[in-house]
C-alpha cells in the first residue's frame, strides 16, 4: 500500500487520500504503469541488442558503408539501435499493458488473489496475441502463456513454500 493510505483505527482518510486509493487500485492505472515500464525495459533491451542485428546488407549498401566515414557509420549504428529500441519497446509495452490489465480485471472479477489469476491472465493474453492466426494458434498461445505465468508465479510468488 502507498504510504499514508493504510487506514488506521480512528483515522478517516481525506478526500485526496480516497482519490489516490481509487486511482492506484484502478486496473487502467496498473495496466498503464505496466505498459510504460514494459516499453522502457523493452527499449533498453532492444537498443542494446540492436547492434547485434543479423541483417546482411546488400552489396551496394555494404560498399557504401565501407566507404563511409567513422562518424557516418556510428550514426547508422545509432539509427539501427533506435529502430530496434522502438520496435522492442512497443512489443514489451503492449504485452505488459495487456497482461497486467487482464490480470487485474480477473482478480477484481474473482474477488480473490491467488496463483490462478496470473494463470488465467496468461492464457487470455496468449490467446489475444494470436487472435489473427486462428483458433489453433490461440489455444497454443493460451497454453504457453498460462504455463509460463503459472511457473513464474509459483516460484517467484513463493507458492512453492506451501508444498
Amino acid at each position: 500500500t502507498m504510504a499514508g493510505l493504510t487506514p488506521t483505527f480512528g483515522h478517516i482518510p481525506t478526500r485526496q487520500q480516497r482519490i489516490m486509493r481509487k486511482v492506484s487500485d484502478s486496473c487502467v492505472t496498473k495496466a498503464l504503469v505496466s505498459g510504460v515500464g514494459g516499453f522502457a525495459l523493452g527499449a533498453l533491451f532492444g537498443g542494446a541488442m540492436g547492434g547485434f542485428d543479423s541483417v546482411v546488407p546488400s552489396e551496394a549498401a555494404l560498399e557504401a558503408l565501407q566507404k563511409a566515414t567513422l562518424g557516418a557509420r556510428a550514426l547508422e549504428g545509432v539509427k539501427v539501435a533506435c529502430r530496434s529500441a522502438w520496435a522492442t519497446g512497443k512489443a514489451f509495452g503492449g504485452l505488459g499493458l495487456l497482461y497486467s490489465g487482464t490480470e487485474c480485471s480477473i482478480e477484481k472479477f474473482r474477488a480473490r488473489s491467488d496463483i490462478w489469476n496470473q494463470t488465467l491472465a496468461g492464457c487470455a493474453t496468449g490467446a489475444m496475441l494470436a487472435v489473427r492466426t486462428g483458433p489453433k494458434a490461440m489455444a497454443v498461445g493460451c497454453a504457453g502463456f498460462a504455463s509460463f505465468s503459472f511457473v513464474m508465479e509459483f516460484f517467484l510468488g513463493g507458492h512453492y513454500k506451501k508444498y
